[in-house]
């Protein structure tokens, strides 16, 4: 039987008639038979849409008779239907009577009861559908009897109110314990016993006030113990207490005052100033509690449990705070039963560090003091310190925060805190993850309205969806229709979460109608249920679904109210503040739900007389020139500022969009979806922090092919990065650099690794020179076969010589190190093991990783020389067994692990072994798993490969084959490399000759820098600050990496410290894996690679950022990282007399770089902090100062090591405290700083600092081009030099124009201008050349250079004409002025009346050359037509490369030289006058010679065919000049040059003019001769520029304006 498979679209209208919603039915199911399918896989695919099936259900009809044989459903319904998780299987009975239906679906969407219920639905619907066919769509029943039932079984039972007062609970906590502690905050502590004293004496001075029931007293404090002293005197006066957070901005605080009809306020002595003039008020101290008289009862009043306890205001929806009103008997129903569920008892001690404005700080507060546990105080200089401090501080076990808080607490760093309550917003499955298991983790749920709390999750683990906010507390949930609170949706299903339960609130302050519409009367599905009680309901505005355990899954907001790191923003609010600007036309906030704005918010704004006058109707973002652009930046900065002074700081928007015009919907109204979305999908590398201006976000773009995006192997490197950089793969932004996305040096090795078990060839230095992941993805070699490396075998078993760093330790070590002995020096790694492991699968993959990284059975021993003298030297046993040592152990406290460890770290030796001993240690909670080397066989890059390799191991996943060169073949390779190739001017080109130690200076000239003199001083920087330093956006903007940054403090700080004496030489670490050759392979190969080399810097810093550009340039100098440096100091015959080898330097630094593999939430280790007993206390220090940085746990750490007895220890110490400021200095300037210069970020640009900060201050910004839009900058070319030298005199020089018609291939279409122009625009996209503007070079008067834009305004201009005016329009000339913003092309469009096409382009020769201008046209008509993968193209930049790299100054000389005897050969005037304009003509000659035949000569006498059309031009110039000796130009490509592929699908001046030189007095074969060799050795010198050339023998040969020639051949 024939299947067909049709999509069906049905439009479902709730007031529609059931009859008329199944004849719409069915005419669309009749309609879709015509557009069927012949699979479901094809259906699919079709229907699909931005990468998502629309449906994933099925309808299906099936023939069957029941009478004869019953249809069998078939069990596996993806075989027939991938991307179908439901179907519904109808079969159609040739029998009377109603064939069977079957309801199929996928375990992994529906459960069996789940699936049940919605059969049960289904049954339910289709029966009333039946009978009901006059009904609407909204009176049919949905639910089925089977569904309701569930409902009632969750909800059947509400808890009772608890009818009684707030303060006769806190009567029985005093009762109960008088003596415990009640508060202990910063500024004093109480007991119950004092807390209800003090709190009696205020209330009945409250009492005299006038404080009764109903009426609001304001509480105004910063974070003290006097807080809920007045607040439980209000509460014992009858009166109710508004909470107020001086923070915010005082008209706020006014309007809440107001609408409270306030008559006075209790306040703080700090606060009390700031109503003056405003409100009567009273100050509550120790001191004004001592005036007042003690009662041992609180006053009598006649409040009761439904009078008002307190009011709570949140943003509203006018822009207005709106109050709402809790009562005794509400709270206590809700706080009660929060209490039991959340384990808040007497015990606990709960932390007050909820804003005041924040309804959770009453459950801080109250809850706590009704539970008799004590409230914790921090006051804001505490909370200064850190969560982590405060908590420890004060001995808090439990603790309410919001998720985006805690993510800036370790769990480890909180050893008290026992319950840890999630609230305020939805937690991510990260931070459930990181606390599940450490503390009793629970997610807590309530609306203001609602006494705090609602729902809570009381036992959050690893496998909880991290969005499930638990079961209710305190009432009952129901999850109703959105549009509909009259309709409960099925279970399941996502509907608005409405509260049901005696803790709701009374409503809104003075505003019934509000209240109404929130707290609604028996709805009508109630009558669906037993009348067992009177229902009220709160409708949150919430998103939720019910598990089929009786648990809620929170989704989102239902309207524009949204919540922003836990506190709730009613965007509308925001909206009508901003409209009230003078400066703001139209406005629109949101909260972004994806994207790179998540969870933050966002507005965008229409600016009054900024931009274009477009009208609304579509989203434009703001264009214009620079002046524009940084105007509307200004007016963002004014409209931010006056909005900070009327709304809380948390309603300022963080980012900002100006658009020129909105989107609007039919009705006029904002489309706020389309905003949204708009926002959403941009890329994360087209957004910077704070304020954003659109015209920016394609800053970061690198111009290329758009299929390049998705490629396979751009995907294949966007997930190798995600894996190695431990972030999502999609927030790895294609168009960011590897650095801009976090990576490093170090990291970059990782993924070299793990590309090469790809197949993919890649360098370390390719992945760190791109400027994003697309450049990454071209300069890849990919295939399928392995990229070739050095064969080399290893010897067994044989000695062979050290490494550079090996040979260097010797040195520290001339006897090396013992087992059991002082001089030890290791490595060692301790980590958690997350899933248990046994001994034996450890000891099984212990052996394969030590056969397969033979360093870690290494030994040393000492060898003879030739010359008799005893040197250290390697050697690998090949045995594998016994080769490293592995021990199991149990232990029952830390204490014995440490013990463990401090005999393994004696147990190595580097003569006898093991070099490697790894212990697993089982804990009563855990494993540890000890792995200690010695630091002569590894370094941080082999521990990165080693536990690499365990974990997939031990998780049971085979090794990829290992294709890594082995260690002993690396150092062979190295040694005969520098031997050869690298003399010390070759490694080290601005080496100078400094002073690498100064022991006299810090008073050790007489002492042994031993280990055990070492003292340490540590910088920790929080983990704000570390995230800012540490930003891939601040480091872009910056263009540094973090180790530039951390030496700038160093050497910055260090000379404003030591004043007298100039900047220190620092010695940096670094990995040392940079070979020379890209097949060579070392990134997964274990060994000590390090290198050391010099940073220097000059006195003639300015200054913080100055030093950075400094020391970034300094670091950019050094080849290779220094690799070629360290290799000639020890290899090379000549490095170490030029280098020298000092034993002991001045100051070393490390960056141990990021372990993200240790961080990955799937891994299987996690690190763990440990005493490091690496390195024994008679080992001979290397380094005066040795400075590490470190990541630990999201904190930046320097350990500055020192030696104790030095002299000038307190500067040393003022030194470490001055790099601490510099740090957090360059964290905050790399906040708020644009983008920095330094001569590092143009290689290829020949200017020092003061004409780069020339160019970037002054001329840059006056053709209004900012720093952020450069992409690139270097040198003209000689040839480019020499056109933009003869347009400065003459500008109607050297510009270029093509016309051409344009047709379009089908009769029946006409030209699409727009797309035309589209094209055009995506064309200077794809090629650098045409975003490139031409500058003065400020300094050198008579040079140019050139400045790539990121993204470039073009000139694109559309003209209707006739066709009588057409000739006219096409000759008119564009004069493009050279000095603009706008790179020197234009396009013009021409549209003849008659339907004709014509456009001109017209461009400055120093963008293009001939050949070119074939390629650009090329390039149009593929991208008009729509091509997405053109063919790769060279980059100008890579042709700029190779020119600087010629010897120019030879190539003069090659060139003076040929025309050293060569005179001027002009081409006479052969008519009375010239043409008008000066342009060039053209005339064609036919040739009756054919080509067969010139070919063929040309092979007879082994010449080429450019030969014989030089000569032919010869004998032309001597027919008319008279002379034998002539030249003339002739032009050569200059493309041959380029080594990448695509150099024949580049655009740029490639091409370049050459003098040809003949003597005609010659046989014709010695002249054809003598012009075929010149022009190949001309070739070696092709990139001297005619100019130049002239300009060389001008003065011995050339009058004032000659030229050596007038024509070119």
């Amino acid at each position: 039987m024939m299947q067909r498979y049709s999509a069906c679209r049905v439009l479902l209208k709730k007031e529609l008639e059931a009859s008329a919603a199944v004849i719409n039915c069915r005419k669309s199911v009749e309609t879709c038979r015509s557009h069927h399918c012949s699979s479901a896989a094809e259906l699919i695919r079709q229907t699909t849409s931005l990468g998502q099936p629309r449906f994933n259900t099925a309808v299906w009809l099936v023939d069957c008779d029941i009478a004869d044989s019953a249809y069998e459903p078939d069990k596996d319904i993806g075989g027939h239907c991938a991307g179908i998780e439901l179907v519904l299987v109808l079969c159609k009975s040739l029998s009377p009577g109603s064939g069977p239906c079957y309801l199929q679906y996928s375990p992994s969407l529906l459960s069996d009861p789940a699936a049940a219920l919605v059969a049960a639905n289904y049954r339910t619907i289709i029966t009333n559908l039946a009978s009901g066919l006059g009904s609407t769509l909204d009176q049919l029943p949905v639910l089925s009897r089977e569904d309701l039932a569930v409902t009632w079984s969750w909800n059947q039972a509400c808890p009772d109110a608890v009818d009684g007062l707030a303060h006769d609970f806190f009567k029985r906590s005093v009762v109960s314990h008088p003596d415990a502690p009640a508060i202990c905050a910063s500024d004093s502590s109480f007991t119950y016993r004092e807390l209800d004293a003090l709190s009696n004496s205020l209330a009945h001075f409250l009492v005299q006030k006038g404080i009764g029931p109903e009426v609001v007293v304001p509480l105004c404090f910063e974070k003290s113990a006097w807080a809920p002293v007045s607040m439980l005197a209000v509460i014992k006066a009858g009166g109710a207490f508004t909470f107020l957070d001086p923070s915010y901005p005082m008209g706020t605080l006014l309007d809440i005052v107001q609408q409270a009809d306030a008559r006075f306020l209790l306040c703080s002595a700090s606060t009390v100033t700031m109503w003056d003039g405003h409100l009567p008020t009273h100050e509550v101290s120790a001191r004004s509690l001592a005036d007042l008289p003690r009662f041992p009862e609180p006053p009598q009043t006649s409040v009761n449990p439904s009078s008002l306890l307190y009011l709570i205001f949140t943003s509203g929806s006018t822009g207005k705070p709106k109050g709402v009103c809790i009562e005794h008997a509400s709270y206590l129903s809700s706080a009660l039963h929060f209490a039991r569920v959340t384990y808040l008892r007497s015990s606990s001690r709960v932390l007050q560090f909820a804003s005041y404005s924040f309804d959770a700080s009453i459950l801080e507060n109250l809850t706590t003091l009704l539970c008799g546990g004590c409230v914790c105080i921090p006051d804001e200089t505490a909370r200064s310190r850190g969560i982590a401090h405060i908590t420890n501080e004060f001995g808090v076990t439990w603790a309410f925060f919001t998720p985006s808080v805690v993510k800036s607490i370790d769990p480890a760093e909180v050893p008290t805190l026992e319950t840890l309550l999630l609230a305020g917003e939805a937690p991510s499955k990260a931070e459930v993850d990181a606390w599940a298991g450490k503390v009793q983790l629970m997610n807590g749920y309530g609306p203001s309205e609602c006494c705090i709390a609602s729902a809570a999750h009381p036992s959050l683990d690893t496998s909880t969806e991290a969005a499930n906010i638990g079961w209710p507390v305190g009432g009952v949930l129901w999850v109703v229709d959105t549009n509909d609170h009259n309709q409960l949706v099925p279970v399941g299903a996502v509907g608005e979460l409405a509260i049901e339960g005696p803790h709701l609130g009374r409503g809104y302050l003075h505003d019934r109608e509000k209240t109404a519409r929130a707290f609604v009367e028996a709805p009508k599905w109630t009558a669906d249920f037993p009348a067992s009680r009177k229902r009220r309901v709160y409708l949150t505005g919430d998103l939720v679904r019910r598990n089929l355990d009786g648990s809620f899954l929170f989704i989102g907001r239902k309207d524009t109210q949204v919540k922003v790191k836990g506190v709730r923003i009613e965007l509308g609010a925001v909206e009508q503040h901003l409209l009230a600007d003078h400066l703001v036309r139209l406005a629109t906030a949101m909260a972004p739900v994806k994207g790179p704005r998540k969870n933050r918010l966002v507005v965008a704004v229409s600016i009054t007389g900024t931009g274009s006058t477009q009208k609304d109707g579509v989203l434009n973002a703001l264009q214009g020139s620079g002046a524009e652009q940084e105007q509307a930046r200004q007016s963002v900065r004014a409209i931010r500022d006056r909005l900070a002074q009327k709304v809380p700081g948390h309603m300022v928007p963080t980012s900002w969009f100006v658009l020129e015009s909105f989107p609007l919907m039919p009705s006029g109204k904002i489309d706020r979806r389309k905003v949204r979305e708009w926002i959403e999908g941009m890329d994360s590398d087209a957004l910077g922090d704070g304020e954003c201006l659109p015209d920016q976000s394609s800053m970061e773009e690198v111009p290329g092919e758009v299929s390049e995006s998705t490629s396979p192997l751009v995907e294949a490197f966007r997930d190798t990065i995600s894996l190695v950089l431990n972030r999502p793969a999609d927030s790895v932004a294609l168009r960011k650099s590897f650095i801009g996305l976090g990576g490093d040096s170090i990291s970059a090795l990782q993924l070299v690794s793990h590309c090469r078990a790809r197949n993919i060839a890649i360098t370390v230095h390719d992945i760190l020179r791109s400027k994003s992941i697309i450049e990454i993805a071209r300069c890849a070699e990919s295939g399928f076969k392995q990229a070739s490396v050095p064969q080399a075998e290893e010897s067994y078993d044989v000695p062979f010589d050290l490494s550079p760093i090996q040979r260097l330790f010797f040195q520290w070590e001339p006897e090396g190190t013992r087992s059991g002995g002082d001089n030890r020096f290791n490595q060692s790694f301790l980590v958690r093991v997350k899933r248990r492991v046994s001994s034996a699968s450890v000891t099984r993959a212990l052996k394969i990783v030590a056969e397969r990284h033979p360093m870690l059975r290494c030994r040393f021993v000492k060898s003879a020389t030739p010359g008799g003298r005893q040197e250290w030297q390697q050697i690998i046993p090949k045995d594998t067994d016994n080769s490293f040592r592995f021990e199991e152990h149990q232990v029952s406290g830390p204490g014995e692990t440490r013990d463990i460890i401090l005999k393994s770290q004696s147990d190595i030796d580097m003569i006898h072994g093991p070099v490697f001993v790894v212990d697993l240690v089982n804990e009563l909670h855990g494993q540890l798993l000890s792995m200690i080397a010695h630091h002569l066989v590894v370094d941080l890059v082999s521990w990165r490969v080693i536990m690499q390799d365990l974990e997939l191991l031990l998780q049971g996943a085979a090794l990829p084959p290992q294709s890594s060169l082995p260690w002993q073949a690396w150092c062979g390779l190295q040694a005969d490399y520098a031997r050869r190739h690298l003399p010390p001017r070759t490694a080290f080109p601005h080496y100078r000759n400094i002073s690498l130690s100064s022991l006299e200076y810090w008073g050790l000239e007489n002492s042994c820098n031993m280990f055990r003199d070492t003292a340490t001083a540590n910088i920790q920087l929080d983990v704000a600050t570390t995230s800012l330093l540490m930003s891939p956006e601040r480091r872009q903007a910056l263009r540094t990496e973090p180790i530039d940054m951390f030496l700038t403090a160093v050497i910055h700080s260090f000379t404003r410290t030591f004043r007298d004496r100039g900047p220190p030489t620092v010695f940096r670490e670094s990995h040392g894996r940079e070979p020379w050759n890209g097949s060579i392979d070392i990134s997964s190969t274990v060994g000590w690679f390090t290198t050391m080399y010099p940073v220097q810097v000059g006195t003639g810093s300015r200054g913080l950022i100055d030093t950075l550009r400094r020391v970034k340039d300094a670091q950019r100098r050094v080849p290779r990282n220094g690799w070629p440096y360290f290799a000639s100091r020890f290899h090379h015959p000549e490095g170490l007399k030029e280098f020298g080898s000092p034993p002991v330097v001045e100051i070393i630094f490390d960056f141990l770089g990021l372990y993200q593999q240790l961080e990955r939430e799937e891994g299987l280790f996690e690190q763990e902090p440990w005493y490091n007993a690496d390195i024994g206390p008679e080992f001979h220090r290397p380094g005066l100062f040795e400075i590490t940085a470190e990541m630990i746990r999201g904190k930046l750490q320097l350990r500055f090591e020192y030696n104790k007895t030095m002299k000038r220890q307190a500067e040393f110490m003022r030194w470490v405290q001055e790099c601490e400021r510099d740090l957090m200095e360059l964290a905050r300037v790399g906040h708020e700083a644009p983008y920095m210069q330094a001569l590092s970020d143009f290689p290829l640009l020949h200017m020092g600092y003061d004409g780069l900060d020339s160019l970037f201050t002054t001329v840059l910004p006056q053709l209004g081009v900012s720093a952020d839009n450069v992409e690139d900058a270097y040198d003209t070319s000689p040839m480019q030099t020499g056109l933009l030298l003869s347009q400065a005199k003459d500008p109607s020089l050297y510009r270029c124009s093509l016309v051409l018609q344009v047709e379009t291939t089908s009769p029946f279409e006409s030209v699409d201008l727009q797309r035309l122009g589209d094209a055009w625009l995506r064309l200077t996209d794809r090629h650098s050349s045409l975003r490139t503007i031409f500058v003065p070079d400020v300094s050198n008067g008579d040079a140019f250079c050139q400045v790539v834009l990121r993204r470039a305004d073009v000139r694109v201009a559309q003209i209707r004409c006739s066709s009588s005016e057409l000739d006219a329009a096409l000759k008119e000339k564009a004069l493009i002025p050279l000095r603009s913003a706008l790179p020197p092309h234009k396009l013009t469009i021409y549209k003849v009346d008659d339907g004709r096409t014509y456009i001109r382009i017209d461009i400055n020769h120093a963008s293009i050359d001939g050949t070119s201008g074939e390629i650009l046209i090329r390039d149009l008509v593929a991208l008009y037509d729509g091509c997405i993968q053109l063919p790769e193209a060279t980059v100008y930049r890579d042709f700029i490369s190779h020119v600087k790299s010629c010897d120019l100054e030879k190539g003069l000389q090659y060139w003076a030289s040929c025309l050293a005897t060569v005179e001027p050969c002009h081409l006479p005037l052969l008519d009375d006058g010239t043409t008008q304009d000066g342009s060039l003509q053209a005339v064609h000659i036919d040739s009756p010679v054919s080509m067969d035949s010139l070919s063929h000569f040309c092979q007879s006498h082994n010449i080429t065919l450019p030969t014989v059309f030089k000569l032919a031009w010869s004998l032309v110039l001597r027919a008319y000049t008279g002379s034998d000796r002539v030249c003339f130009g002739y032009l050569v490509s200059g493309r041959d040059c380029l080594e990448h592929g695509g150099k024949e699908n580049a655009i740029g001046a490639f091409a370049n003019t050459l003098t040809c030189r003949a003597d005609l007095s010659n046989t014709l074969a010695s002249v054809l001769s003598n012009i075929q060799r010149d022009s190949l050795s001309d070739l070696q010198h092709q990139y001297c520029s005619l100019a130049h050339v002239q300009r060389a023998i001008g003065s011995r040969k050339l009058a004032d304006q000659q030229s050596l020639f007038n024509t070119n051949g």
